[in-house]
């Protein structure tokens, strides 16, 4: 009895398994390829062949890890194959000029695509608009002359006000998605600076905290594939992001930098 005492009471004070001080910092923005809800850590414990214990960390499906397998299923990917490979990722981005050129290229030609039939749509509201209000000065000019009578100018005045008005429900919609699309246009100087901004940044963190706050900064989300394989990165970078790395839109001396703009990219 004394023997097996001893044996529960070394149990108990020995050391349990080393939790990792470090901050994982893909949690939350990796997204479980099943149901879509953000990973968190996970670990297991494999015992060798010579009795050692090793431990393993993952990142797994949240929503199984709080609610079990009724909801999902692990679709455990190892932290430092995931670690490891988004850093690559973003570090040769940020030294690969031609890549930054090509996904800028590939970003106006899509916001093109999106922002030329919106256009199109918003000038011919316009132009009616315009059409309408110079019959509204032609029928106000028609009274005053005495071409017609008040009750008709009175008449035609309403249904040309009317008519601008069911236009203008139109175009103001149009008007915001179009100042919305504010990815038009952005220039291979302003991305540049914002990925090697980012890039100081991050070399300069002093802690995993805060590295971890950087990569959440400027990745919108990572989705993996069924085969546990990372499959695309998706960056945002926006105006806020340039304030948050401590670099003005204004400081930068193209043009198109002193408006506001927002993109999502894969890499």
């Amino acid at each position: 009895m004394w023997q097996v005492a001893k044996n529960v009471y070394a149990s108990r004070s020995c050391k349990p398994n080393r939790i990792h001080d470090g901050e994982f910092p893909l949690t939350g923005i990796m997204r479980c390829p099943v149901c879509g809800a953000g990973m968190v850590i996970g670990r297991t414990t494999n015992t060798l062949k010579d009795g050692t214990e090793r431990v393993l960390e993952y990142y797994v499906c949240g929503a199984w890890k709080n609610k079990g397998t009724l909801v999902c299923r692990s679709n455990g990917i190892r932290t430092d194959y995931a670690d490891s490979f988004v850093l690559d990722k973003l570090q040769k981005l940020m030294k690969g000029d031609k890549l930054i050129k090509e996904l800028v290229k590939g970003v106006n030609n899509r916001s093109e695509k999106i922002f030329a039939p919106l256009q199109k749509e918003y000038d011919l509201y316009a132009k009616q608009i315009k059409d309408l209000e110079q019959k509204m000065a032609k029928t106000f000019d028609a009274y005053t002359e005495e071409l017609i009578s008040k009750e008709m100018y009175m008449v035609k005045a309403k249904q040309l006000e009317e008519q601008i008005q069911e236009l203008n429900l139109l175009i103001v919609p149009l008007r915001k998605q179009i100042q919305d699309n504010t990815a038009q246009g952005i220039s291979y100087e302003i991305i540049k600076e914002v990925l090697a901004n980012f890039s100081r940044a991050f070399q300069n963190a002093l802690t995993r905290e805060q590295r971890k706050g950087l990569l959440h900064l400027i990745i919108e989300k990572i989705t993996i594939g069924e085969d546990r394989k990372i499959k695309s990165i998706q960056l945002k970078l926006n105006s806020d992001i340039l304030k948050e790395l401590k670099l003005e839109v204004d400081d930068l001396s193209n043009d198109e930098a002193s408006t506001s703009f927002s993109i999502l990219i894969a890499i």
